[in-house]
Formats: C-alpha cells, structure tokens, sequence
C-alpha cells in the first residue's frame, strides 16, 4: 500500500488486516518520501503536476514580512482540514502581526523535493526571514501560540 505521505496507506492497511489479508504491506513514507530520495516515478497518460514555486521564490517570499507561517497541506489530507481553523485562529489571535501562507504540496513538488519534507501537515514559521521552528504532522494552537512568543 502507498499514498501521497503514508497517512491513508496505513489506514487502509489496517482495514485490510481486520478483513484478513495475511500479509499487507506499507511504504512509509509514501510518495513524497520515495521524490525525496530521488527515485523515478512513471506517468502514463497522466497530466504533470502544477510547477508551483521554486526554493529561491519561497525564501523571497518568506523574507518580505517580519512574522510569517507556512501552512504546506493538501485538499485531500484529513489532519491538514483539522488543522486549517486552528491556523485560522491563531492568526487572528495575532491582530495583523503574523501572515498566513498556505502552500498546496501537490502544485508545489520540486519545492517540497528541494525541502526534504516527507509528510504533511507541515508548518515553518520564519521571524525577518530566519527559519525559527517547523512541525511535521497535526498541532495544536497551544504549541503554535508558544513559538510565536
């Protein structure tokens, strides 16, 4: 079994085990782990992927405001949706301090490939351009609030 980050593979492996599949196997990891180490991917009558932004227009754009998140997410993941309001809020909470940029990991590959990230959601938050804390996987608004401080 194998999905984008590893997350749905692994649930649908279970559910084959508790249907009594004998042997299940899961590539963890999923897609994003397999790009990252460079391995080739085949694509039949497929259309390729949104470029997106390339690393040196992220570091541009994560420059031009004194505090800023990156939310790196996709429409199909289910801990990306629950994460979203919680993103929502503590911007809010910051009163114009803090700007949001969500990043869709599915227009954005080379980028994600040349950032080594492996699964999502992940989070970067950046203080005048200096990367000052990430977070692989769902959080809580506590745990953002924190490193904002």
């Amino acid at each position: 079994m194998y999905c984008k980050s590893g997350s749905r593979s692994a649930d649908a492996a279970s559910q084959m085990k508790e249907m009594g599949f004998g042997e299940v196997y899961i590539f963890g990891g999923g897609m994003l782990a397999w790009t990252n180490a460079g391995k080739p991917i085949e694509r039949k009558n497929e259309t390729p992927p949104k470029k997106g932004i390339n690393e040196e227009a992220y570091l541009k754009l994560v420059a031009e405001k004194p505090l800023v998140l990156v939310d790196f997410h996709a429409v199909w993941c289910g801990p990306c949706k629950k994460l979203a309001p919680i993103l929502e809020s503590v911007v809010t909470k910051q009163e114009g301090k803090l700007t949001l940029i969500k990043l869709d990991s599915d227009e954005n590959p080379e980028l994600m490939k040349a950032k080594q990230i492996q699964g999502i959601p992940y989070l970067e938050l950046y203080r005048d351009g200096k990367l000052i804390w990430k977070n692989m996987g769902f959080t809580d608004e506590a745990t953002i609030l924190s490193q904002l401080k």
